[in-house]
């Protein structure tokens, strides 16, 4: 599959319009700006996915499908969290990272120390851990507490399996299908 230049430029121009929206009110005050001008610098437009959506912009075409169905029937107060969490948790794939299992702390890092945004001890939890691999490095005691305790973890877990099963061809979404989510949300939102 390929994606049409119609849908990536879509597909980067709602992250910059999601991003910077969602962290109008965030009550930490973090400064989204060196992050959006970090994932647009990165090539992250043009990453592909590991096993999934292997295709130039499928990277940022999954990570967009967490983000609309984590927040499809949501509108939580704390929208940025859901935002980052959601649209940010494989940002590894931008420099070809393709070793699994370890994408989660990649994707932190790139976060925190490349693009200097702080994350929230529960968003970067939920980034670490998102495909488990890692987990098993915890005792069982901590991984019962993500699981039941970091709301962020739980749906992005269930919504990256989603879009990764789709990206694997289990009835994918056609591109008219996905650019049409993404404008309904930006106009449910008021965000353009």
């Amino acid at each position: 599959m390929t994606l049409s230049n119609d849908t990536k430029r879509i597909i980067k121009e709602a992250y910059g319009v999601i991003l910077r929206n969602a962290f109008k009110n965030d009550t930490l005050n973090r400064d989204i700006e060196p992050l959006v001008h970090f994932v647009e610098k990165s090539g992250f437009f043009k990453a592909r996915s590991f096993s999934h959506h292997h295709y130039s912009g499928g990277a940022a075409q999954h990570c967009m499908e967490v983000m609309l169905w984590s927040l499809e029937k949501r509108h939580p107060e704390s929208i940025s969290s859901w935002v980052i969490v959601t649209l940010l948790h494989d940002l590894c794939n931008t420099y070809g990272f393709t070793g699994h299992g370890h994408d989660g702390s990649k994707s932190v890092y790139m976060i925190e120390e490349c693009a200097g945004f702080p994350l929230t001890d529960d968003e970067r939890e939920a980034i670490l851990y998102h495909m488990m691999c890692d987990m098993g490095k915890l005792p069982v005691e901590r991984q019962n507490n993500i699981k039941a305790n970091n709301p962020f973890w739980r749906t992005l877990k269930r919504n990256d399996c989603r879009s990764a099963a789709q990206g694997s061809g289990e009835e994918p979404l056609s591109e008219e299908e996905f650019c049409k989510m993404v404008n309904e949300f930006l106009e449910r939102r008021s965000w353009k």
